[in-house]
């Protein structure tokens, strides 16, 4: 971030929404309400997956709060007694039955209403709890895949600007593939934890660089941008390179992808958090058991 001047940044005419609820949010809330925040989630974590995908509204930070929390959801709820504005039969634990469409849209709403169930489960397949997030290694794998899922949403926002007529075809010929593999820090060192030293797995690293510029080469500038002596960068042979060089080559496209966003749509991107120590968020009795993907 330090390469990229805040002076730099496009004034934005609007307040900014998210596809999804920034990571921030999960940590300024009081306790009680980050066990709520982190309950909403993944109780409800496959209808984010799918908003995230979807071209649903974005909500701004505020409605973002209301929806992990429960004050927009207790509005969905009737009341007992019509005419005290404090009576309520709101349930916390289904907390969305009522829908929302807000968060759900207008079509998803009306099924949650009509009966359709969308409640996730952990990836173990048990039963989410409003303590399942207690555990601080189970947060750390809610907010990493979040924060992946966001990323991916702004490299789709910036790619609809970058590509108004033929978005839509680059999205169908398996852009997110690419996407998935920026974005996703975990490589093939997944099923047991992280390795500690960024560059220590050579192909991992290599695939991710390669993915990493496949996002952003046909982006605008990408050609005139300064590589610091590399040429034909949209070309180059990666494995080639030096361990030096790699790693010049790395900062360099980070750089670009940062500044393309600060300078087009106004703000700085997601930042790539380092991958938990669990693969996915599980109960407690079965959270040291790694995945072999994700979801």
């Amino acid at each position: 971030m330090s390469h990229v001047s805040h002076i730099d940044i496009k004034e934005r005419q609007s307040t900014r929404c998210f596809t999804l609820p920034p990571v921030h949010l999960f940590w300024g809330a009081s306790e009680q309400n980050q066990r709520t925040y982190y309950y909403h989630f993944l109780i409800l974590h496959d209808e984010f997956h799918h908003r995230a995908q979807s071209d649903l509204r974005g909500l701004t930070t505020e409605e973002w709060r209301s929806v992990l929390g429960n004050t927009y959801w207790k509005l969905m709820w009737p009341r007992p007694n019509p005419g005290d504005v404090g009576s309520s039969n709101f349930d916390p634990l289904q907390f969305w039955v009522h829908g929302g469409p807000l968060f759900f849209g207008d079509e998803m709403s009306a099924q949650v209403v009509a009966g359709r169930d969308v409640a996730s489960v952990l990836h173990c397949r048990c039963e989410v709890q409003m303590d399942s997030a207690d555990d601080d290694e189970v947060r750390q794998a809610v907010l990493y895949h979040l924060n992946m899922y966001q990323g991916a949403a702004e490299i789709k926002e910036m790619d609809r600007l970058q590509f108004p007529s033929d978005y839509e075809m680059r999205w169908s010929q398996g852009r997110m593939s690419a996407i998935s593999d920026m974005t996703d820090m975990w490589g093939p060192i997944r099923d047991g934890g992280v390795l500690p030293a960024f560059f220590a797995d050579k192909k991992a690293w290599r695939a991710w660089l390669r993915a990493a510029r496949t996002v952003v080469m046909d982006w605008e500038g990408f050609d005139d941008w300064d590589w610091e002596g590399f040429t034909d960068v949209r070309n180059m042979g990666i494995n080639k390179l030096s361990v030096k060089d790699f790693r010049k080559l790395t900062m360099r496209i980070l750089i670009f992808f940062i500044k393309s966003f600060v300078t087009h749509l106004g703000y700085y991107p997601s930042p790539i958090l380092c991958p938990p120590i669990l693969a996915n968020h599980r109960c407690s009795k079965h959270k040291k058991k790694f995945a072999t993907g994700l979801f």
